[in-house]
C-alpha cells in the first residue's frame, strides 16, 4: 500500500513537470538587465498570454478613442482650423505626387514618339516648366535631340525584333502594304 501511494506520488511530480512551462522575463534596472526564470503551468501561461493580447486590444481601442476625442474636441472648441489645415496639406501632397506621374507619362509618350533612347534620361534633363502640356513637352524634347543627338535612336521603331543593331524583318506599314496587293492583285 505504501509502494502504491509513492508511485502515485512519483506520477503526479512526473505529470506536474511536464505540465510546468519555463517562461523568462526581463527585469530592467538602471545598471544592467536581469533575467529570470519562472515556472508555471501551460494553462498559466496561457492565460498570462491571454491577458497580454487582451491588454493590447484595450490600449490599441483606447488610443483610436482618444485620437477620436481629441478632433471631436478640436472642433468643439474651434480648432477646426487645424484640421481643415491638415485635409488641405495631405490634398496638396497627393496633387503633387499626381502632377509628377501626369509629367513622367508626358515624357515618356513624347520621348517614345521621338524615338529617344531612354525617357528617364531625357526626363532628367528637362525642368518642370519644359514638360508644362504636352505641345512644350514635345518642343522641349526635340530641342533637347538637337542639342544631345546621342540621346535619340537613329532608326525609326517598327515594333518588330532588333537582330545586331539592325531592324530585322518589314515594318508593319510594309506587312500592311503586300496584304493590299495580294487582296487587291496589284
Amino acid at each position: 500500500m505504501a509502494d502504491e501511494t509513492a508511485e502515485q506520488d512519483q506520477a503526479e511530480d512526473t505529470s506536474d513537470e511536464q505540465d510546468q512551462q519555463t517562461i523568462d522575463t526581463e527585469q530592467n534596472t538602471d545598471t544592467d538587465t536581469e533575467q529570470e526564470t519562472v515556472q508555471m503551468s501551460k494553462a498559466e501561461a496561457d492565460a498570462l498570454r491571454r491577458q497580454a493580447a487582451e491588454a493590447r486590444k484595450v490600449t490599441k481601442k483606447a488610443e483610436q478613442k482618444a485620437k477620436a476625442d481629441s478632433e471631436r474636441e478640436a472642433k468643439e472648441q474651434g480648432r477646426w482650423q487645424e484640421l481643415v489645415d491638415e485635409a488641405k496639406a495631405e490634398a496638396e501632397e497627393a496633387k503633387l505626387q499626381y502632377d509628377g506621374l501626369q509629367r513622367k507619362l508626358r515624357i515618356q509618350a513624347a520621348a517614345s514618339r521621338l524615338n529617344f533612347r531612354d525617357a528617364d534620361v531625357a526626363a532628367a534633363l528637362l525642368s518642370e516648366d519644359d514638360t508644362e502640356d504636352d505641345q512644350t513637352t514635345e518642343r522641349s524634347l526635340k530641342r533637347l535631340a538637337k542639342e544631345k543627338p546621342y540621346l535619340v535612336d537613329e532608326h525609326r521603331r517598327s515594333g518588330g525584333p532588333v537582330v545586331n543593331g539592325q531592324q530585322a524583318g518589314t515594318t508593319p506599314e510594309q506587312e500592311h502594304q503586300e496584304t493590299l496587293k495580294q487582296v487587291l492583285g496589284g
